[in-house]
């Protein structure tokens, strides 16, 4: 099992910026990295593996863990998130 320093580490290479490490300057949330690293040691230690979701991964991709901290699913290609909603113009036909 990691350390919670070793953890917050390893999130802090894989999850944005945004959602890990600028959630610091958040005033309401000052304390969320290290909430999310006890979360995903609580969830490594229960089942063995750990997860970030496509939203939260600097890779645009799920990536799950296990507990040495070794990506276990790095040959996925990247997720398809769309940008912007399709035009329903194929629908209505114009």
């Amino acid at each position: 099992m990691p350390t919670f320093e070793e953890m917050y580490l390893f999130l802090s290479d894989y999850y944005l910026h945004s959602r890990f490490s600028g959630s610091l300057n958040v005033k309401d949330f000052p304390d969320y990295a290290q909430q999310v690293t006890k979360s995903s040691m609580e969830q490594l230690s229960i089942t063995g593996v750990g997860y970030i979701s496509k939203y939260d991964s600097r890779t645009g991709r799920v990536i799950i863990f296990d507990k040495y901290l070794q990506i276990l699913n790095k040959d996925e290609p990247p997720s398809q998130i769309q940008a912007s909603a399709p035009h329903l113009t194929h629908i209505l036909g114009k």
